[in-house]
């Protein structure tokens, strides 16, 4: 550049560089030569390996046409060199190869950091799955399962695959793979999904015919994301295949005219070599790659899971965005918005709740402390009942009271329905056989 570029834009003339003639015209142009031959070669071999790969299986890529831009002015440089000239394109060819290989050493170390979110994510899910086999519960991890084999899950403790119910009854926080934020309740016969969380009961699974679970199958879309070549990037590589063969015939064209103009041929093949040159896609061979690696690592460190890299090809067009699960916009923690009924139903409620790690139970559980519940007993998915005062409590839904055989009246009903919100939960309180009450909750 110190000796070429000031030539080549008119401020230095040949004359000025006569005193450092050997260095400028002898040793310069092969340290050129010499070094960029090891960075095209060497530095740029990723990009010319691809290249060779999509040609061999008839497929042209983005790499074809960077690889074309690159070794069209490596090979004339090389050709102008080795006649004595000095009109030399090394420059270009080393621009090339140092920005790609620069923008996609940044694109890996973006994934690198995606990968280590998603790999901290993965090994967070690492539960022990407890084993019942001849009337003996061992552990083994998720690795050592096999089809049939029945699981005992606590309360508490994580459902480490997929399978089916087949005793117990359990509340079951599925919020990870559905967004739901209120536990489901899952009895004898029900499917349960691998990463999700019992929260009250405990069950007996049975592992299907698999070992699989919905956690392994997000992490697997994940990985998939990291190397798509979807959206941008996917279109990219369609238009290569046929862009490749349009821009060789267009710079050979080029070439042929400017020669068949009357011009010398070191001139034509300059027209044609910038041809080649103009057409390498940096924006889809390195911007696209690049910004998808980004994406997707910080969406990862904030908690947010992109399953296709169509997402970022799609979103400046989007205009309205439909929520159709309602965990996706809350949390997952109730509070009491509604007391109906005599002081005691809040109190006698909350010491029940205390015993319960229910999300409705934990809100209830707040509304008092002074009173304490002994002789629990929970009905996972339904409710609760448990000795207050020397009272028997009851405390949960409808299917509960319909359980114990207590009435509901239909004042009370009335009032719950007319005061709930369309996203609360009425929790019915009773004791000594008769319903007294009811708790509206709410996210």
């Amino acid at each position: 550049m110190a000796f070429f570029y000031p030539t080549n834009l008119g401020l230095v003339s040949l004359d000025d560089l006569a005193p450092v003639s050997w260095l400028a015209f002898h040793a310069a142009p092969w340290a050129m030569f010499i070094a960029t031959t090891i960075l095209v070669f060497y530095v740029g071999a990723p990009i010319l390996r691809g290249a060779w790969i999509g040609m061999r299986v008839q497929a042209l890529n983005m790499d074809s046409l960077l690889a074309i831009a690159i070794l069209a002015a490596y090979g004339y440089s090389v050709g102008q060199f080795f006649t004595g000239s000095l009109d030399l394109y090394f420059d270009v060819t080393s621009v090339i190869v140092a920005v790609v290989t620069t923008g996609r050493y940044f694109e890996q170390g973006e994934k690198a950091r995606a990968t280590r979110e998603l790999t901290n994510i993965i090994e967070a899910w690492t539960p022990t799955a407890h084993v019942s086999k001849d009337g003996e519960v061992l552990d083994q991890t998720i690795d050592e399962l096999e089809p049939g084999d029945h699981l005992v899950i606590r309360e508490g403790e994580a459902i480490p695959v997929d399978g089916t119910v087949i005793n117990g009854q359990a509340a079951i926080n599925e919020s990870l793979m559905t967004g739901e934020p209120f536990p489901v309740t899952r009895g004898p016969g029900g499917n349960v999904l691998g990463g999700t969380m019992v929260v009250e009961g405990s069950l007996e699974v049975e592992v299907g015919p698999t070992v699989e679970s919905q956690i392994d199958n997000l992490a697997r879309i994940l990985w998939n994301v990291q190397s798509s070549t979807a959206g941008a990037q996917g279109i990219a590589d369609r238009i290569a295949r046929v862009f490749v063969p349009v821009v060789l015939i267009l710079a050979v064209t080029v070439t042929g005219w400017v020669f068949l103009g009357g011009n010398q041929p070191g001139t034509a093949l300059l027209a044609g070599l910038a041809t080649l040159i103009v057409s390498c896609p940096c924006t889809f061979g390195l911007a696209i790659p690049l910004t998808t690696a980004v994406a997707v690592s910080t969406a990862l460190r904030h908690g947010i899971f992109i399953t296709s890299a169509n997402t970022f090809t799609k979103a400046p067009r989007i205009d309205i965005v439909a929520i159709d699960k309602t965990g996706t916009l809350s949390k997952g923690e109730m509070t009491v918005v509604e007391v109906l009924g005599p002081p005691e139903v809040a109190a006698y409620a909350a010491a029940v709740e205390c015993l319960s790690s229910h999300p409705i139970a934990e809100a209830i559980a707040r509304l008092s402390s002074r009173r304490a519940a002994t002789d629990l007993d929970i009905h996972p998915g339904k409710g609760a009942v448990a000795s207050v005062d020397s009272r028997r409590v009851a405390v949960g839904s409808k299917s509960l009271f319909a359980t114990l055989g207590w009435d509901i009246p239909n004042q009370l009903t009335s009032s719950a329905t007319a005061t709930t919100p369309e996203d609360g939960v009425v929790s019915y309180v009773g004791w000594d056989g008769r319903t007294q009450g009811a708790i509206i909750t709410r996210d």
